[in-house]
């Protein structure tokens, strides 16, 4: 049981954090600021915060922590799709996939050394 919560926990402060960075760019970006709004969300906060998250949800014991890459990678073309209005969603997606599958990877083998 405290396996799975981990789960749920892990998912609710992912939410907050792509939810926080949408709210950021949509109501308080100013013109003139958006390099750094997209260096910031884009390049630093999601693809560590994907990669931690990941690398935290190889403690899980359910099978779902597979779908992580896929389901906050579609968040993640959202926030630009929000932000900025254009089309460039599916390169953001990689930035929050790519980590999440990193952070898996090696979640796992790490985990399965050590059993």
């Amino acid at each position: 049981m405290k396996k799975v919560n981990l789960f749920y926990i892990c998912n609710i402060v992912t939410l907050f954090i792509f939810m926080a960075i949408t709210l950021w760019g949509v109501l308080f970006l100013r013109s003139g600021n958006e390099m750094g709004y997209a260096l910031l969300s884009f390049y630093m906060i999601i693809p560590v915060s994907s990669f931690v998250i990941a690398f935290i949800l190889t403690k899980t014991e359910t099978n779902l922590k597979w779908l992580y890459p896929v389901l906050f990678g579609l968040i993640g073309y959202f926030i630009p799709t929000l932000v900025f209005r254009s089309s460039w969603g599916w390169f953001a997606a990689l930035y929050v996939a790519v980590p999440a599958i990193l952070g898996l990877l090696i979640g796992s083998i790490l985990r399965h050394r050590r059993y």
